[in-house]
């Protein structure tokens, strides 16, 4: 087979508007690196497609702040968060972004996310979909290779 692909996301601030109602699939904060990568389904598909999934990278983080929310079992995701490792999936409520400045609004359940950032990189990747006696199971749409829900971009970008 060929090599997975991926599309880069020409807009990211655009794709930061459009992820509103879309279920994260992780977060993680790289303090060393100064990095933030957010996984979540992306609303646009490609035609022939069933789900398509987002990775925004944001540098040059900082101000870095987790405002947990009402729920108990959600409140220990605070520089990472995986839809595998947690009770109850998480979906984007609203966004709001500038130039330098993301507040990602995760619901009352989970909370918010906010830091500022020097530059924010994005890309797409499209996937088949096929539900066999009730398990999901995941294909990339250009070449078929099989991916997991919990890590769509693993081999295709590096730390994801």
């Amino acid at each position: 087979m060929s090599e997975p692909s991926v599309e880069p996301v020409a807009h990211p601030d655009d794709a930061l508007a459009r992820i509103v109602e879309s279920l994260v699939i992780s977060y993680a904060l790289d303090d060393a690196g100064a990095t933030f990568l957010l996984i979540a389904d992306f609303p646009e598909r490609a035609p022939g497609a069933q789900r398509s999934f987002v990775a925004l990278r944001f540098s040059g983080v900082r101000d870095f702040h987790r405002t947990p929310g009402t729920l108990a079992e959600l409140q220990p995701f605070l520089r990472e968060y995986a839809l595998v490792n947690s009770p109850r999936p998480v979906m984007i409520q609203d966004v709001e972004h500038t130039a330098d400045r993301i507040a990602l609004f995760l619901g009352p359940n989970f909370g918010d996310v906010t830091f500022r950032y020097a530059e924010v990189r994005g890309w797409i990747r499209h996937a088949h979909a096929e539900n066999r006696a009730g398990q999901w199971f995941y294909r990339d749409a250009d070449t078929g290779e099989p991916l997991e829900l919990a890590r769509p971009f693993a081999g295709v970008l590096e730390s994801c």
